[in-house]
């Protein structure tokens, strides 16, 4: 298997804050363009998406579209935290640096000899508890937002009740990168 390369491009948190910013605001611009629109002009929507639809169906959609924008937004900053975990991971296996954590995963790469073999949750996740003080309730607060994810990529079809939203995530990710002292 040829060696895994890393993107120039990748996916990273604060990017994916500004698309959430974005998105969140374009979905409720047209919201209240839509419903400023209904009570003035009623004709004009009859060849909508919007025709035959009642002002609270017209709210329920656009609540439901910011709904899944911040189910996407949730689900892009977790998977973009993951990506900056991996590659932190690789490139302190490639510096051969000498600190604890650093030395874990260059023992783990030596022990599955692929770096794509490499678990995330297990054996990634778990070297930064087990080496680095301080990171266990940051890593376990990103543990349920990873599980979020998962059920969000997976396609919600399970019962999952806790229920997270992209400030939140956000934190969390800092606060964890925080403590493994990543930047990006």
């Amino acid at each position: 298997m040829p060696p895994l390369s890393i993107r120039e491009d990748q996916l990273v948190p604060s990017a994916v804050w500004t698309y959430y910013e974005t998105a969140r605001e374009a979905v409720s611009k047209l919201q209240a363009d839509t419903v400023s629109r209904i009570a003035t002009d009623v004709a004009s929507l009859s060849v909508t998406a919007y025709s035959g639809k009642t002002l609270a169906e017209i709210e329920d959609y656009f609540n439901t579209v910011l709904e899944e924008v911040d189910h996407h937004a949730c689900m892009d900053l977790i998977a973009a935290a993951e990506a900056a975990i991996q590659v932190d991971c690789r490139k302190r296996i490639e510096a051969r640096k000498k600190d604890p954590v650093s030395k874990s995963f260059r023992s783990l790469k030596k022990k599955t000899h692929n770096l794509r073999k490499i678990k995330f949750d297990s054996e990634i996740l778990e070297t930064w508890v087990s080496q680095r003080s301080g990171c266990k309730k940051a890593i376990g607060d990103f543990r349920g937002a990873w599980k979020y994810r998962n059920w969000l990529a997976h396609g919600r079809y399970w019962e999952y009740n806790t229920r997270y939203y992209p400030p939140a995530v956000l934190r969390i990710i800092q606060e964890m990168f925080a403590k493994m002292e990543i930047t990006l």
